[in-house]
């Protein structure tokens, strides 16, 4: 028998050294570029508000002494640093405003002996300034920032093993955040396809990763994911990754161990790509995400991709339960939590989206659901077996002589119940595996074997040599991927779901060819062509008020398995009431609402990140306590008209200089 290789460990001790390319702002204004003197408005606007460092002003977040009045433009649920304008500054603000307004009709009467479209040409600064054309410059209070994407893949992460006590910063993002139910994954529900699916938005059948391990005849070369020497050649590796996508559109992207990322291809490449180790603690990942964001804006990556393989290990060495799970699901929740916790301490909610996927799901194995492949065809008449848990076989016989011989097998085989098999061009339509033409298409198997979830197959050497009668993996995906136990996650919480569902919260389930096409609307970019649609995050694709789930965790019979968590938060939200485990109420929890007093709840959600809709909601907010202030004012009227005409004469003198 041909000999199989282990699946869904990304390739190791890859050397990738790539060059970080440098990302050149354009001056805000080209006609003057020589030009540096401050602009007259700047001038006085420094004299009038910037007199010391106690007394910093920002437009994002104003909160009155006293406790009168608290705004917050973000839809934040951990917002602590918050910015303070006392009422004399409100009084000077007004003082100030009414000056421009005078200043404006001498300006244009002549007074500086210059017209009008001189004083345009000074380098006034603009709200958002465009860079290179392309991009929008926007600011968390003291920094400026390009619009940002960090997407975390948590391998073989079900979406029922979220629940309230395990994880409970998941749990929040599943009930308050944004998203869907689950993710749909891509047949074969592997590793190495999905991943490629999630950043090119191909089926595998498209893309050519058809499986963590394959043949392609046409080549005559065989794909390992765990060789680097077999698996990075970019020949394997079709359609296009979104940091190619992104790069054409001058968007930078730095990647910390997704599978894909260390293949050397000639143009597009990330900044940064971080190669895979299995050993890297969970802490460490965090750091290099938020070292990242810390980074100067001309080498700070706008899309961070990242991927955790602890929760796939962990289910592929223990099932679906037990306590080295536990431990693992609450490291991973508290691992996603301070990330965002990360987000929130930079005051970057309003300008950072932050998505966490899954790449499929996890069923467990047992010894007594196993089918033999030596029992149905004989194994001397296969050249190679791509796949598991499934099995492609190309045979070493005609391709119709083999597959009359283990259909007849089959047919009278006391399990045939718990497998099918399949001609490659008779696999369902809804696997978009079979069927297609293209160039890829010669290195799916002719024939397949696809066992029923839960159940694995092998054969009698292996189980005695291999295993000692033990079957292992005790965790086990890549089965038909619309099964309940295959799902995957979406979750996400950032401005680009704000402003696209505007208010609501949640989409129908979709499939993970999506997730390209949503990385690149929240760059608002046009994608590569793809198996994808443009509309998933949208108002027209929200998820009904009544909506619930009609298939049953786990989705099959298995007497002899406990599951990870029952009462799931997934269960709680989404599940249908059936007599042994009826849906219950939601559980109190923390919420992302209430984390901090300060915070917003995710229900009532603010708007566009831009400081001009941060300008008109500010407006909008301080109107009756500008007015209260002007009151307070008004017995110091002469002593403040004193100092603004002080400070005004002083700043006009600097800049006629």
């Amino acid at each position: 028998m041909t000999e199989r290789f282990s699946v869904d460990v990304p390739v190791t001790n890859l050397d990738a050294h790539l060059e970080e390319d440098d990302v050149i702002l354009d001056p805000i204004v080209t006609n003057l570029q020589d030009y540096q003197k401050p602009s007259f408005l700047s001038s006085i606007w420094s004299k009038l508000f910037n007199k010391s460092s106690d007394d910093e002003f920002f437009l994002e977040d104003i909160e009155l002494e006293g406790g009168d009045l608290a705004v917050s433009s973000s839809f934040s649920f951990n917002r602590d640093k918050r910015v303070k304008m006392k009422r004399s500054q409100i009084a000077l603000l007004v003082g100030f405003i009414g000056v421009v307004a005078l200043l404006g009709g001498w300006l244009v009467r002549g007074v500086f002996n210059s017209d009008l479209d001189k004083f345009q040409d000074v380098n006034i600064p603009v709200e958002q300034s465009k860079v290179s054309d392309r991009k929008l410059l926007l600011n968390n209070g003291t920094t400026p920032y390009h619009a940002t994407t960090i997407v975390i893949s948590l391998d073989g992460f079900h979406p029922h093993y979220i629940s309230p006590d395990l994880t409970p910063f998941m749990h929040e993002l599943l009930s308050e955040g944004y998203g869907a139910p689950y993710m749909v994954p891509s047949f074969p529900s592997s590793t190495f396809p999905n991943h490629w699916t999630m950043i090119t938005g191909l089926f595998p059948s498209e893309h050519g990763i058809v499986g963590n391990t394959f043949f392609d005849p046409d080549s005559n070369r065989q794909f390992v994911n765990t060789n680097p020497r077999l698996s990075l050649d970019p020949e394997w590796w079709g359609g296009e990754p979104i940091w190619k996508t992104l790069d054409s559109n001058n968007i930078t992207t730095s990647v910390h161990m997704w599978p894909g990322s260390e293949v050397p291809f000639e143009t597009g490449q990330p900044l940064q790509v971080d190669p895979y180790n299995g050993s890297e603690s969970l802490d460490s990942k965090k750091s290099t995400i938020l070292n990242w964001l810390d980074k100067d804006i001309s080498e700070r990556p706008e899309l961070i991709l990242s991927y955790v393989p602890i929760i796939d290990s962990l289910g592929h060495k223990f099932g679906t339960h037990g306590e080295k799970l536990t431990e693992g699901l609450k490291s991973v929740d508290f691992f996603l939590d301070s990330v965002y916790q990360g987000i929130t301490e930079r005051n970057l909610t309003d300008i950072v989206n932050y998505i966490v996927v899954s790449d499929h799901g996890m069923a467990p194995t047992s010894n007594q659901r196993l089918i033999y492949l030596d029992d149905i065809v004989d194994m001397d008449s296969i050249d190679h077996i791509d796949g598991w848990p499934l099995f492609g076989i190309r045979p070493r016989i005609p391709v119709a002589k083999f597959f009359k011989e283990l259909e007849k097998n089959w047919e009278h085989h006391l399990l045939k119940e718990h497998f099918s098999v399949y001609l490659k061009e008779n696999l369902p339509e809804e696997w978009h595996f079979g069927t297609n033409t293209n160039q890829y298409s010669n290195r799916i198997a002719p024939i397949w074997v696809v066992p029923k979830v839960g159940w694995s197959i092998t054969t009698h050497e292996d189980m005695e040599n291999k295993m000692e009668f033990d079957y292992k993996p005790k965790g086990v995906h890549g089965y038909n991927n619309t099964e309940v136990l295959m799902r995957a996650i979406f979750l996400g919480v950032g401005p680009y779901f704000t402003e696209t569902l505007q208010g609501s919260l949640k989409v129908n389930p979709f499939p993970n060819i999506e997730l390209y096409n949503i990385i690149c609307n929240t760059f608002n970019i046009n994608p590569a062509p793809n198996n994808g649609s443009l509309d998933i995050i949208s108002l027209k694709n929200l998820l009904p008020n009544d909506w619930h789930d009609s298939l049953n965790y786990p989705g099959i019979q298995i007497d002899d398995e406990p599951f990870m968590v029952i009462n799931s938060s997934y269960d709680q939200i989404w599940r249908v009431s059936y007599p042994e485990n009826p849906k219950v109420e939601l559980t109190e929890t923390r919420t992302l609402a209430t984390r901090t007093a300060t915070s917003n709840s995710l229900s009532n959600p603010s708007t566009s990140a831009s400081t001009e809709n941060k300008i008109s909601e500010l407006i909008i907010d301080v109107i009756d306590d500008i007015e209260e202030a002007i009151e307070d004012a008004v017995e110091d009227a002469s002593d403040l008209v004193d100092e603004v005409s002080e400070d005004i004469s002083e700043a006009i003198g600097d800049w006629k200089k």
